[in-house]
């Protein structure tokens, strides 16, 4: 039994020495190829950002780490690599961060947004260029690059993400006013008089809102063309403009719309019996001699009336 451990044991150590011995193979030959790539590379369709560390790499760190943790012998150039393993890992972190704020904004851009940031978005090629065509995992002024990228990529972002919040709340203004239809109507049949000053009182609440929600809307924009540092005679601007505003049109459009249907449900003879509605106006008849008379006046279609 012992002669049989003993030869075990043999062929186990031998098993191990030739594995730490292959693992610095592994180590030497992958490090030296995988750590010449460069830190960045890019997607031609869609001119999306790709971090270019090795999956291979990541594995044999890996792999070093487990010997380690198992106490077994390393390489020293494995362990050259493994003590650099926590400066690879802050820069593919800060990599991610760039690359993915980056790929955001060319996959969330508008093309009416597109000409806009257009420059933003150069001045960030030209400084990504170096990560895509020169630097590599060795290079010297990794994190001078880093922070030069980031700034540039968080600015631009910050652009995009001030001009798409204004159109959001454009929008929400607007969803406001689709709230509720331009005609009041109550509970109990009014009298004619008394419904048309309400209405008229309803109205003019609507329209000062809208009248002030107009001005928060230019206001907006006004905000959107200072963040962007654009003349606003530029024809891109221009174009902007002209998309907010038919923002705008649709939403002031679907507010017709709400008050027609709202109309038609008044007067539609099916809607006011399955709804059980009552009459929204208070018409008196009498009889004047021997014709019948109508308090408020009702004349044909052809004439202007009260009702």
């Amino acid at each position: 039994v012992i002669k049989t451990f003993k030869a075990t044991m043999s062929k186990l150590l031998e098993f191990e020495a030739k594995h730490v011995q292959m693992l610095g193979a592994d180590v030497e030959a992958t490090s030296l190829s995988k750590l010449k790539q460069t830190l960045l590379k890019r997607e031609p369709e869609t001119r999306c950002l790709i971090v270019n560390f090795d999956p291979g790499l990541v594995a044999l760190l890996r792999e070093v780490k487990y010997f380690m943790i198992a106490d077994l012998e390393v390489p020293v150039v494995a362990q050259e690599l493994y003590s650099s393993m926590e400066t690879y890992r802050r820069i593919t972190g800060s990599l991610d961060l760039i690359v993915n704020s980056y790929n955001n904004i060319l996959a969330t851009m508008l093309p009416v947004e597109a000409p806009l940031i257009a420059g933003h978005i150069a001045d960030i090629d030209k400084k990504v260029r170096a990560g895509l065509e020169i630097m590599n995992w060795k290079s010297h002024g990794i994190e001078s690059f880093l922070d030069e990228c980031s700034n540039k990529v968080n600015r631009t972002s910050h652009v995009l993400s001030v001009l798409q919040g204004n159109v959001k709340e454009v929008e929400k203004l607007l969803l406001d006013w689709c709230k509720q239809p331009l005609i009041v109507r109550n509970t109990k049949p009014s009298e004619v008089k008394a419904y048309m000053e309400q209405s008229k009182d309803y109205m003019h609440t609507i329209f000062e809102k809208i009248r002030k929600d107009g001005i928060t809307v230019h206001e907006l924009l006004s905000q959107s063309n200072k963040i962007l540092r654009v003349s606003k005679g530029l024809p891109d601007w221009r174009a902007y403009v002209d998309y907010v505003s038919g923002i705008v049109i649709k939403g002031m459009a679907k507010l017709v719309a709400l008050s027609l249907r709202f109309l038609n449900e008044q007067l539609d003879k099916n809607v006011i019996n399955e709804k059980h509605k009552t009459p929204m106006l208070e018409i008196d008849l009498g009889l004047v001699g021997d014709k019948i008379s109508f308090t408020p006046p009702i004349y044909p279609a052809d004439r202007k009336s009260v009702v």
